[in-house]
């Protein structure tokens, strides 16, 4: 080295200090803005559940979320939910 100061790789801000760059699971339902991460990071204690297997339970869960987009011809497009989809404990009786 010739002694020159070193330009020091700037990081990228989502790890500058504490990260927050994963924010775990979200909540599916229209207008909700609940994460997993940021209820921790305020000390939330709101669960994630999973939409259920059971096509009965599925089907009511999904009727109740009232989830869908209309098309350009006025159709409904029915919301179809992954593995991944989580709805959160405030859109349950008693949840937090």
């Amino acid at each position: 080295m010739d002694g020159s100061p070193t330009k020091k790789k700037q990081r990228s801000p989502r790890i500058v200090g504490k990260y927050k760059g994963y924010k775990g699971d979200y909540c599916c339902v229209p207008g909700c803005s609940n994460s997993r991460g940021s209820c921790n990071r305020l000390g939330l204690k709101v669960a994630f559940y999973q939409i259920p297997s059971n096509p009965e339970r599925r089907k009511l869960w999904l009727q109740r979320i009232r989830r869908g987009e209309v098309d350009e011809h006025g159709r409904i497009i029915p919301f179809i939910p992954k593995s991944h989809t989580r709805i959160c404990s405030q859109h349950f009786i008693g949840g937090t």
